[in-house]
C-alpha cells in the first residue's frame, strides 16, 4: 500500500500517522506494527453520503462507552470537541469518536502495549502508601509481640525484673528476626503494658457488660504477705458473647488496716463502682462470709446494700457455712483430740530426720507414704484430711514413738504423744471424726465448683441434714428435723443405738478391759461401760450441735431457694414438679421478688413454665437432658416460634438471673490465692495498681478459658500501646 496515496490519507489520517510513527520509533516494535498494518491494509470502506442532519456524518462521544470493559480505564471525552475521544494510555492521543474506530484502536498492538505498561506502574502516592502500610504493619507486629510476652509474665507469675534480659536474649537467639531486633521490653515497659494495656482492656470489657446487665457481687477482705488489707470485688453476670455466667474480678481495692468497719468497706465498694461508672442498682445479690460486719442486720455491709438495692438477695457462702458448722461441732469434743494431732504434726515436721525415720516404718508396714498434716485454726475443713491421714499411718506412728521413747527416755513430748496414741478413746474419736466430717467435706467439695450450683443448694442442704440426723434421731421423727427440738431426748436414739461409723464401732467393740487393780473386776467393767457412754454422749453432742448449726446457716426452710431448682433441665422437663408438691407450680416467689427489676410478665411467665414440657419433646428433650444447666439455657434462649420471636423470653430472663446468683464465695478465695501467689516475699514492693492489674488479667483469662498462648492481641490493645501507657492512675 502506498501511504502517499491521497485518498487513504483523507480516509485514515490518524492511522497513517500512527503507522509512520511506529516505523520511525523502534525496530523492536515490528511485531506490534505488523498487527496494526494488517488492520490498516483492509480494503477501505466506500464513502457514505453524509446526512446534513448529523453534523456532516460525525459521531458524538457517548459517556456510556467509558463503562464498557474494552474502554474502561483509558477512554476519556475531549473537553472542546464532542466528536473526538482521548486515549490516556497512548499519551492523550485524540481519536475519532466513532465506536467502531475506538474498538479498532483498542485492538492495536501499540495500544495494548501501552495499557499493559501502565498496569505495572504505581504512582508515587501508591508507593508511599504501601511503604507506610508495611512500616505500620511491622510496628504493630512488634507491639503485638511485646503484649504477648507481657501476658506470659501475667499468666505465669514471672517478676517484671526478668523482662530486662528477655528481650536481649531473644535478639541474640533470633538474629534474623526483624521483630525480635526491634523489641524493647524492660521492667517498666512490661509493667506499663500489664497495667494500662492488658488489664485496661479486660476491665473495660467487664465494665461495659456491667453497665447494661444485672450482676451479683462477691465481696471479701484479706491481708496479703505485705501486711496490707485488700478488698476484692468479684462480679458474676451473663457474658454476652457466650450467653453463660462469668465470674470476674472487677477490682482489688486497698483498705486502711486501722479501720475495716462495715462503713469503710461499703465506702470502698461504692467508690469503686462510681469510679468505673458501674451502676450499683444493677446488683441483684451479695455473696460473702457470715461475719457480723458483712451480714449483720444493722450497720453492716449488707444493710447498706439492701438500702440501695431493696430487691437484692443475701447469699451466705455455703462453703464458709459448713466450715463454721464443723468448727462449732468439734468444740463439743474433748480438747485433747485436736491437740494430739497438732503435737504429732509439730513433732514430725520440725525435724527432717524424724520424718525420714517415720517413712522407714511406713515402708516396713507397707503403708502409703503420707505426711501428717497439721490442723489449721481457721480452715476447719482440713481437719478431716488430717484425721484421715493420721489413721492411715497410725501403726507406723505407734512403732515410731515407741522407738523414740525407748531410745530417749528424757523426751517428754514423745512420751505424751505415745500415751495418747495408746489411749483407745483417742483412736475412737479419730474414727468418729473421719466418719462425721466426711458429710460436711463432701458438701463443701460439691459447692466449691465454679459451675452453676445455686439450684442444688436447698436440695443438698436438706440431704446433708438428713444424713447427719439419721445417726442420732429416731426414724419416726425424721420428717420433722427442720422444725423439731433436736436436743430433746424423746426425739433421739438411745446411746446404744447411736451410729458413730464403722471404724469407731469396731474400736469400741474391741476395747480391752481395764487392768486389774485396787478396784474389783465388776467395778472396772462397770467403769468401762460408763466411759463408753460418756464417749457416745460426746459424739451425740457433736451431732446435735452440727444439726442445729446447719439449720441456722443453710437454706433448709427457704422456699425461694427451692424454686431456683426450676433451672435444672430435669425439673424443667418434668410434669410432676408443676403439681405444686415441690413448690414449683408457677414460680410465685421468684416472680414476685424480681418482677419489677426484670420487668416480668407474670402471666406470660406462668404460661411458658406450664407449657414447656408439652412443647419440648422427643429428640429436643433428650438433647436438653444431656446438657449442663448453662448449655441448656443457651439452647432454650435460642429457640424461636413461628414468628421468629423468642419462644420462652420470660422464663429465660428469670433463669439467667438465677444462674448469676453465687452459691458460695469461693471465687473471692481464689482471687486471694492469686494475690498470695503474686505478692511473695521477693515481690512485696509490688504496688496495689500493679497487683490489681495482674489479678484482674489472670482471673479474666481463667474465666474465658484462655492462657498466654491463646490470648489474642486486638486493635484495642494496640491502640493503648503508646507513650501514655506509662502514666499511673
Amino acid at each position: 500500500m502506498d501511504f502517499d496515496d491521497e485518498e487513504y490519507r483523507v480516509e485514515n489520517p490518524d492511522a497513517v500517522e500512527e503507522v509512520e510513527n511506529n516505523v520511525v520509533d523502534d525496530v523492536d516494535d515490528d511485531d506490534d506494527n505488523q498487527a496494526e498494518e494488517e488492520a490498516l491494509n483492509t480494503p477501505p470502506k466506500k464513502k457514505r453520503k453524509s446526512n446534513p442532519s448529523t453534523s456532516g456524518g460525525k459521531k458524538a462521544f457517548q459517556t456510556s462507552w467509558m463503562l464498557l470493559d474494552i474502554f474502561k480505564g483509558w477512554l476519556r471525552p475531549c473537553p472542546n470537541d464532542p466528536y473526538t475521544a482521548i486515549c490516556t494510555a497512548c499519551d492523550d492521543k485524540k481519536l475519532k469518536s466513532g465506536k467502531s474506530e475506538l474498538e479498532r484502536h483498542a485492538a492495536t498492538g501499540f495500544h495494548l502495549k501501552k495499557v499493559n505498561a501502565l498496569k505495572g506502574q504505581k504512582t508515587l502516592d501508591a508507593f508511599s502508601t504501601a511503604a507506610n502500610s508495611a512500616r505500620q504493619k511491622h510496628v504493630d507486629a512488634v507491639k503485638s509481640a511485646e503484649i504477648k510476652l507481657a501476658s506470659f509474665f501475667v499468666d505465669h507469675n514471672v517478676a517484671f525484673l526478668a523482662s530486662d534480659h528477655l528481650a536481649e536474649v531473644q535478639k541474640q537467639a533470633f538474629p534474623d528476626s526483624k521483630i525480635a531486633k526491634d523489641m524493647t521490653l524492660g521492667r517498666d515497659k512490661c509493667n506499663a503494658i500489664v497495667r494500662n494495656v492488658i488489664a485496661d482492656v479486660e476491665t473495660e470489657e467487664i465494665v461495659k457488660d456491667l453497665q447494661t446487665n444485672l450482676f451479683s457481687v462477691m465481696v471479701d477482705e484479706s491481708t496479703d504477705s505485705g501486711s496490707d488489707k485488700n478488698l476484692c470485688v468479684v462480679v458474676n453476670y451473663i457474658y454476652p458473647k457466650s450467653k453463660k455466667p462469668r465470674a470476674c474480678l472487677l477490682e482489688l481495692v486497698r483498705l486502711d488496716a486501722k479501720d475495716c468497719s462495715a462503713a469503710k468497706l461499703w465506702e470502698a465498694f461504692e467508690q469503686s463502682l462510681q469510679r468505673l461508672s458501674v451502676p450499683v442498682t444493677n446488683v441483684v445479690a451479695l455473696a460473702c462470709d457470715s461475719c457480723n460486719t458483712m451480714v449483720g442486720q444493722y450497720n453492716s455491709f449488707w444493710s447498706r446494700l439492701k438500702a440501695a438495692c431493696p430487691w437484692a438477695l443475701l447469699l451466705p457462702c455455703a462453703c464458709h457455712s459448713v466450715a463454721k458448722v464443723s468448727e462449732k461441732a468439734c468444740s463439743e469434743l474433748p480438747d485433747f483430740v485436736q491437740d494430739h494431732l497438732r503435737k504429732v504434726a509439730t513433732y514430725l515436721t520440725g525435724s527432717p530426720k524424724r520424718s525420714k525415720e517415720l517413712m522407714e516404718f511406713q515402708e516396713y508396714y507397707q503403708e502409703e507414704l503420707k505426711k501428717i498434716i497439721k490442723p489449721s485454726g481457721t480452715r476447719w475443713l482440713v481437719l478431716h484430711q488430717c484425721v484421715a491421714q493420721y489413721l492411715k499411718i497410725r501403726k507406723s506412728l505407734l512403732a515410731f514413738f515407741e522407738l523414740r521413747v525407748f531410745e530417749d527416755a528424757r523426751d517428754k513430748t514423745a512420751q505424751r504423744i505415745l500415751q495418747d496414741l495408746k489411749n483407745p478413746y483417742t483412736h475412737a474419736y479419730m474414727e468418729f471424726l473421719n466418719y462425721a466430717l466426711d458429710f460436711t467435706n463432701e458438701f463443701n467439695a460439691l459447692f466449691q465448683s465454679n459451675k452453676v450450683m445455686i439450684h442444688k443448694l436447698a436440695e443438698n442442704s436438706q440431704t446433708l441434714m438428713e444424713n447427719l440426723c439419721q445417726n442420732f434421731i429416731k426414724s419416726t421423727e425424721m420428717d420433722r428435723i427442720a422444725t423439731m427440738d433436736l436436743a430433746h431426748p424423746d426425739n433421739q436414739l438411745p446411746l446404744e443405738k447411736l451410729y458413730l461409723g464403722p471404724g469407731c464401732k469396731e474400736v469400741l467393740d474391741n476395747l480391752p478391759p481395764y487392768p486389774p487393780g485396787r478396784a474389783p473386776a465388776a467395778a472396772l467393767a462397770l467403769q468401762l461401760e460408763k466411759d463408753k457412754e460418756t464417749f457416745k454422749a460426746k459424739c451425740r453432742d457433736f451431732y446435735v450441735r452440727a444439726a442445729k448449726e446447719l439449720r441456722e446457716r443453710l437454706p433448709l426452710n427457704d422456699p425461694i431457694f427451692k424454686e431456683m431448682a426450676f433451672i435444672d433441665p430435669e425439673k424443667l422437663l418434668s410434669h410432676d414438679v408443676r403439681s405444686g408438691s415441690d413448690g414449683l407450680s408457677d414460680l410465685p416467689l421468684l416472680c414476685s421478688k424480681f418482677k419489677e427489676k426484670l420487668q416480668l410478665d407474670s402471666n406470660a411467665l406462668a404460661t411458658e413454665w406450664r407449657k414447656f414440657p408439652n412443647i419440648i419433646k422427643g429428640a429436643a428433650r433428650e438433647k436438653l437432658l444431656k446438657m449442663t444447666v448453662e448449655e441448656a439455657w443457651v439452647e432454650i434462649g435460642s429457640m424461636k416460634n413461628g414468628k421468629n420471636d423468642p419462644m420462652f423470653p420470660e422464663l429465660t430472663k428469670l433463669a439467667n438471673l438465677v444462674m448469676i446468683l453465687p452459691h458460695a464465695n469461693a471465687e473471692s478465695e481464689r482471687v486471694f490465692s492469686v494475690v498470695t501467689d503474686v505478692r511473695t516475699k521477693k515481690r512485696n514492693r509490688l504496688g496495689i495498681e500493679s497487683l490489681n492489674a495482674i489479678c484482674v488479667s489472670r482471673v479474666s483469662f481463667r474465666s474465658k478459658g484462655i492462657d498466654c498462648t491463646s490470648f489474642k492481641v486486638t486493635n484495642d490493645h494496640l491502640r493503648r500501646h503508646n507513650t501514655t501507657m506509662y502514666a499511673r492512675k
